[in-house]
């Protein structure tokens, strides 16, 4: 374990925390003598999974992705909607205007 001082940590902040990667190796920063900081290596992540392709092998497709899931009869789903909620109040006709006269 290597020690500096604060000042030449400063000085040379680049060039040690380079070293500390190439080698591996703690470097103790120290002021007036007294240990303040160490700098280290980054512990390696446990249990990190890759997010793309996680659920690879887990899903089983059956049948047709692409095609349409049912009838596209919406009327009969509006019917079933307009049974839910009570019966739609229908609109009378508005009447025709008429052209205004030239």
């Amino acid at each position: 374990m290597d020690e500096i001082p604060v000042s030449k940590f400063k000085a040379h902040c680049a060039e040690v925390l380079d070293d500390v990667a190439r080698t591996g190796k703690t470097v103790t920063i120290t002021k007036r003598g007294k240990a303040i900081a160490e700098v280290r290596p980054p512990s390696p992540v446990k249990g990190a999974r890759r997010k793309l392709g996680y659920m690879a092998g887990q899903i089983e497709i059956v049948g047709d992705i692409v095609g349409p899931t049912g009838t596209l009869d919406f009327s009969a789903t509006l019917r079933e909607w307009d049974d839910l909620n009570g019966a739609r109040r229908r609109r009378k006709p508005r009447k025709a205007r008429r052209a205004p006269a030239t």
